[in-house]
């Protein structure tokens, strides 16, 4: 019964078209007549020749079928009857729902995951949870897991942390943040007491390990202000102490280098950094530092050298990648 309304529907089309191929203009509104009998036929009988997992959406079907066939005279109907009988006969859509399945969201961890690439909690994470987290408690955990992080995402994390609106937030992070101060003021402490007594060649090491624990205030955000000037002050103190014991230590050079680079003192910089290559340092470490300076001294033909004579390798890891992809 459906194919004989149908072949109905297909015939009544057929026939108007005729009727205005062959006719004057009087045949127009029987062209109209035919055509929207056509078109009526063909939106109650395609909606029931379709698959059954598209049963559900009939009502939606006919309007679809009816607009097609209207609208487009012969086009649209034979379109939909190809379309609606490919989609019987050769159907290859899965059921609706099928693959999909509700599972809860996972736990926040106490610390960074990195089981495999498709990991929902990383260092990135924690930040994000931290700035959007309406959830106090899970605020809190972040905070916790900082404690398993390098100092280098750790700080900015408990940094941010210290202007949570939440107290117990705002308390933890100020208790990590001072026991990691506290650790680096010990071992300053004890490393100036190791001072006496010792060798000269004792006291060059432990003049650059003081020296490397100031920097790590500054480094790491630690100090601020009038304490991060004092912080870079006796840091370039204790480097240039043991630069005076081992003058060709390259790391000394390259250290006085990056301390004279924050306190905005370029050229000295610059030829810290230069002598750090001369004593044999690696010119792909000093490379990014002279890019720096280079672009602070407002030479921008220089930063893009600096840049360009990267490894592909160096270049090619963040944040390097962005810089060079800007300048490049």
């Amino acid at each position: 019964m459906r194919y004989a309304l149908l072949s109905l529907a297909l015939s009544l089309e057929a026939v108007a078209l005729w009727v205005v191929l062959h006719g004057d203009l009087l045949a127009a509104p029987l062209f109209g007549l035919l055509h929207t009998a056509a078109s009526i036929v063909a939106a109650g009988v395609l909606p029931q020749l379709l698959p059954p997992h598209l049963h559900h959406s009939k009502k939606q079907a006919s309007l679809l079928f009816a607009a097609f066939a209207l609208f487009l005279p012969l086009a649209g109907l034979l379109g939909a009857t190809v379309g609606v009988l490919l989609s019987r006969h050769l159907r290859t859509v899965p059921a609706i729902g099928l693959g999909w399945a509700t599972v809860p969201i996972p736990d926040l961890p106490f610390r960074p995951v990195r089981i495999s690439p498709h990991s929902i909690y990383s260092e990135a994470h924690f930040f994000d949870l931290l700035r959007y987290a309406k959830n106090g408690h899970q605020r809190l955990r972040a905070v916790m897991a900082t404690r398993q992080m390098a100092d280098q995402y750790a700080i900015p994390l408990l940094t941010m942390a210290l202007k949570d609106p939440s107290d117990d937030v705002r308390l933890l992070a100020y208790a990590i943040l001072d026991r990691k101060e506290q650790e680096i003021h010990a071992s300053i402490r004890d490393r100036l007491r190791e001072l006496e007594g010792s060798d000269q060649t004792r006291r060059a090491v432990i003049h650059k390990r003081i020296a490397l624990d100031y920097w790590e205030f500054a480094y790491l955000g630690l100090a601020q202000g009038d304490l991060l000037a004092h912080v870079l002050g006796a840091a370039l103190e204790h480097d240039e102490k043991a630069l005076a014991e081992t003058p060709q230590d390259a790391a000394l050079h390259q250290l006085r280098g990056r301390i004279l680079l924050r306190q905005e003192k370029l050229d000295e910089a610059e030829a810290a950094l230069v002598k750090a290559r001369n004593a044999g340092l690696p010119e792909q470490a000093i490379l990014p530092l002279l890019a720096e300076i280079a672009f602070r001294k407002r030479r921008f033909d220089a930063v893009r050298t600096h840049l360009e004579a990267l490894d592909p390798v160096a270049r090619s890891r963040a944040p390097l990648s962005r810089l060079v992809a800007y300048w490049l």
